[in-house]
């Protein structure tokens, strides 16, 4: 659904810190906390610039990066996802973390039938390689402003079929954590 005629980032914003701050109060009165997903593909909130201004506005409130959704928006919107990771770094509560080998052009007609949407397991090999998510830079931006957050390791299961593979991912993933981490304490 296209959004509101008119209406750009500075609207989605508006909205979002409305709407974030009601649903943190109905977190608060219920007692669980919320991470709030970076969103994907949307005119109204994408930039690494608003949700700098969303965490900002929203002190309290905590955020879960998904790193594929901000290769994804980084590629079609101009950014290194990179970006979205300092922009939310001290307000993360948690990761989502995964590799994506992405076009450098990205359109959102129709996402999972170009194939964007595809979550491989972390790999050593794929950091720095053109094309791929640059998890390196997303998890040492972070990190070292948020030591505690947490890593959540997402792999479609049908991509994850070599377990050597995965293995030595998770086992890069954990000692890169581990070794950034000790920086930022």
């Amino acid at each position: 659904m296209p959004p509101p005629a008119g209406w750009g980032e500075k609207e989605g914003l508006d909205l979002a810190v409305q709407q974030v701050g009601a649903a943190l109060e109905e977190s608060r009165a219920v007692g669980v906390p919320l991470h709030l997903e970076n969103m994907m593909a949307s005119p109204l909130l994408y930039s690494p610039e608003a949700y700098r201004t969303l965490a900002e506005a929203l002190p309290e409130a905590r955020f879960c990066l998904d790193v594929g959704h901000a290769a994804l928006d980084g590629r079609y919107f101009g950014f290194p996802e990179r970006e979205i990771a300092e922009a939310l770094a001290g307000h993360l509560g948690s990761l989502h973390l995964y590799d994506n080998h992405l076009p450098d052009e990205v359109h959102f007609h129709r996402p999972r039938e170009e194939g964007l949407l595809r979550k491989y397991p972390v790999h050593p090999a794929h950091q720095g390689q053109p094309g791929w998510i640059d998890t390196r830079g997303c998890l040492e931006a972070a990190l070292r402003a948020q030591p505690d957050v947490l890593v959540t390791f997402e792999v479609y299961y049908r991509l994850d079929e070599d377990h050597e593979h995965t293995s030595a991912g998770i086992a890069w993933t954990v000692e890169f954590t581990e070794a950034v981490a000790a920086v930022g304490r």
